[in-house]
Order: structure tokens, then C-alpha cells, then sequence
């Protein structure tokens, strides 16, 4: 006979969940709506009837849970179910001591990021966006132009607002100098995570994050799909994500591949995904260096849809062995370069003219954080998931 394993799920949403564990996978099923914990024995399943948005929302997550689980082997099934069912008590364990049960906000701070920009408002009336995380207060985004605060937030499941950029000269978000993040020695393992919508793509290149310089740093941005530059609204896009270092006399990575014929793609990044205007998506860059078996930086994201689950953006980039992204002088900008930066091995770009805003973002960013760990997969599913329940 089977075994079946029966535990409480404790609410993400309305109430609470059974999930059965039975050859492995997931099922679940609502059974009812509880403002406190209650004995499975003895539950009268008819006497409880959940509403059908509940009964939908117990379904995708199911099926969208099953899918973490599946990604391992049968012999790491289970071992990985707990591994997932303890995260969801941790984040609601951090979510009730800020007050704030089941939050986004929580699940990201569960995870002990070195910075979480929430982009919801200014503090207090002033130009900064408040910093949560390790790095504290010291972080806290220096709002330059006119971006629009008070955006609706890009996920539904929490109601903290967004940060909408308009593309305007001298519109950017600056995050200050830190050792923990851009001005220490060397940095290991990163992984920056957040939410996006692009609303005016262009030919040109947005930068979503920038950080460093022309010789280390990190890239985000976006650009209209060649082929597709008269289209008038909701193109098609393409995300690109680069690590680089370029240092003399340090571990190299990110550099022209002079064996590359015309047209080839170049193996050291960047890493590049298609998208689509005016829909909302997760994106996390995991870089992992130092002493990994594998060094290598790798892209995930998670658009609209039925799959709630994150997917792989683009190709993994393989490192050298002891790579590492070493101090650089920029820190990090939200929305626009700030200085040089680089796009590929073999494009240098800047931001150093008053007038110019060719790589100014022009849509909405919302919940940025940085780890200095390689946050795993089944976390990013878990933000994806709840971000959007």
C-alpha cells in the first residue's frame, strides 16, 4: 500500500490547503477558509465549501508546485518537498514578525538579500526610495528626474506600487557606494532579481540595472527585436543579461573571442531571451564564481501565462575556474547607465552627455533585490508564484 503523508499548508491566500504527497507529486485541494490553525481529523470537507477563485488558485498551485517537485530525481522527491514546505514556514514566519503575513516582501527578506528596493514611494517626501536588506539605510536609491511613484505594483498578490520610468533625460534611480555590493574586494556569488514591463520599447538599448564600469560590471537591458522597428505597440523584445571583467592581471571573463567569424554569437555573453511589450515579467541573473565546481552566470525569468513557475532565459555563460566580479567603481543605477558600461565583449557604451537618453528605461520596474548568494531555482519559483497568486 501507498504510504500517504497528509500535512497542514499553512494559507498562502484565503485559508488553507491539504497537499498529499503520494507517488511523488502534489496534489492539492482547498478545504476551507480558517483565521487560525485547526486539526485535520474530524474536518467536515462538505460542511466547508471555497469559493471557485479558490479552488482555481489551489489548482494552479498545485500543478505549479508539482512542477518544482518533478525537477528532481525520485530518490531527491521528497527530500525536496520538505525542502520547499520548511522555505514557505521560514517566509511566514519573517512575514508575521514585519506584520505583514505572506507578503512578497517577506518571501524576499526570508532570503536574506544584501538589498530590496520596493520602489513603492519616496521617504517621507524626500528623493530616496528606501533600501530593506543587510545594507540597510546606507542603500537607499537617490531618485533623480521624474519618474512616477505610486505606479500600480507589478504583482498582483501585494499592493505596494511600483516605480514607472518615462524615459526623460536624467531620470534614474543611483544606488550609493558598498562594500557588500560594488567597492569591497571581490564578490563570489550575486544573484539580482526583479520585476519588469516595458512599455516604449526602441531600437536602442534601455538599461533595466546597470553596474561598474567599462572593465567589470553587470548589465541589464532591453531592445526591440530586429525586424520589428515599425511596429507601433507591443513589439516583440529581447532581454540581454552580461557579467564582465576585464581587469589586467585578474581572471578574465566577458572578452572578445577572436576566433568568431562574422555573425557568430559569442559564447561570454551576453545572454539574451525574447519577451513581449506591455506584459509583465520576473527576471534573476545568478553569477557564481569562486571556488564553484561550475562557475558560470545563468538568466531566469517568468512571464504571463498558465506557468507560474520560472524557465531558463537564453544559454548558460561558463567561467573560468576562480572567477570572480572584483570591486568596480560604479554601483549600481536603476533605469539609465550611470557612466560607462558595457553591452557585449565588444560594446562599450556611456551615459555621459546631459542631453542624452538613448538608454533610458521606459516602463515600469518594481521590487529589485541583490544577494550575494546564488539564490536556487526552487526559491525564484517561490517568489514567482506567490508574486502572481
Amino acid at each position: 500500500m501507498l504510504a500517504v503523508n497528509l500535512f497542514l499548508h499553512v494559507g498562502v491566500l484565503h485559508g488553507f490547503l491539504i497537499r498529499t504527497f503520494l507517488a511523488g507529486s502534489f496534489a492539492e485541494r482547498q478545504v476551507g477558509v480558517f483565521a487560525a490553525p485547526v486539526a485535520i481529523n474530524g474536518v467536515d470537507d462538505a460542511a466547508m465549501v471555497p469559493s471557485s477563485r479558490d479552488m482555481r488558485v489551489a489548482d494552479a498551485r498545485g500543478a505549479a508546485r508539482s512542477q518544482i517537485v518533478r525537477r528532481h530525481s525520485n530518490r531527491d522527491v521528497q527530500s525536496s518537498a520538505g525542502n520547499l514546505f520548511n522555505l514557505e514556514l521560514t517566509a511566514r514566519g519573517t512575514a508575521a514578525s514585519h506584520g505583514k503575513r505572506n507578503s512578497y516582501e517577506a518571501l524576499v527578506l526570508a532570503d536574506n538579500p544584501l538589498a530590496y528596493w520596493r520602489l513603492g514611494g519616496p521617504n517621507d517626501g524626500s528623493n530616496t526610495t528606501a533600501a530593506l536588506g543587510r545594507a540597510g539605510q546606507a542603500v537607499d536609491g537617490i531618485v533623480e528626474g521624474d519618474p512616477e511613484f505610486q505606479t500600480q505594483s507589478l504583482i498582483p498578490s501585494d499592493p505596494d506600487a511600483a516605480m514607472l520610468f518615462t524615459g526623460s533625460t536624467g531620470e534614474v534611480v543611483r544606488i550609493p557606494n558598498s562594500t557588500l555590493i560594488n567597492s569591497g574586494d571581490n564578490y563570489t556569488n550575486r544573484t539580482i532579481e526583479f520585476w519588469f514591463k516595458a512599455t516604449g520599447l526602441t531600437v536602442a538599448k534601455q538599461t533595466l540595472y546597470d553596474e561598474g564600469d567599462d572593465v567589470r560590471g553587470i548589465s541589464i537591458f532591453v531592445n526591440r527585436k530586429p525586424g520589428f522597428e515599425e511596429t507601433v505597440e507591443d513589439a516583440p523584445g529581447i532581454l540581454s543579461l552580461f557579467v564582465y571583467n576585464r581587469g589586467d592581471g585578474e581572471i578574465r571573463f566577458g572578452m572578445e573571442d577572436p576566433n568568431l567569424g562574422a555573425g557568430e554569437h559569442d559564447s561570454g555573453g551576453p545572454i539574451t531571451c525574447e519577451f513581449e511589450e506591455g506584459k509583465t515579467y520576473y527576471v534573476a541573473l545568478v553569477f557564481e564564481g569562486g571556488d564553484s565546481p561550475a562557475p558560470r552566470y545563468q538568466a531566469f525569468y517568468r512571464g504571463p501565462g498558465n506557468i507560474w513557475t520560472v524557465h531558463a532565459c537564453g544559454d548558460v555563460v561558463n567561467l573560468p575556474k576562480n572567477a570572480v566580479l572584483r570591486h568596480h567603481s560604479e554601483p549600481p543605477c536603476l533605469g539609465s547607465i550611470c557612466g560607462k558600461s558595457r553591452h557585449s565583449p565588444a560594446e562599450l557604451v556611456q551615459d555621459t552627455h546631459p542631453s542624452e537618453s538613448d538608454h533610458k528605461f521606459r516602463g515600469t520596474i518594481d521590487e529589485v533585490a541583490i544577494y550575494d548568494t546564488s539564490l536556487p531555482r526552487s526559491r525564484m519559483d517561490i517568489h514567482a508564484i506567490e508574486a502572481m497568486a
